[in-house]
């Protein structure tokens, strides 16, 4: 068995890679959406309502 230390930066690495593909390119693209809205539709109470969802 291994040392738990080597568990924890495995699970660390992993998560980080995850992150790093995953979740960079969604927050990327929610902000890219969360821009065009609030700018084509600024003022507007449709862009508030949609942006709640990201």
């Amino acid at each position: 068995m291994y040392p738990p230390i080597y568990y924890y930066v495995g699970m660390i690495l992993i998560g980080a890679i995850f992150i790093f593909i995953y979740a960079d390119i969604h927050i990327l693209f929610y902000i890219y959406i969360y821009h065009v809205l609030y700018v084509r539709m600024q003022f507007s109470h449709l862009a508030d309502f949609v942006c709640l969802f990201f």
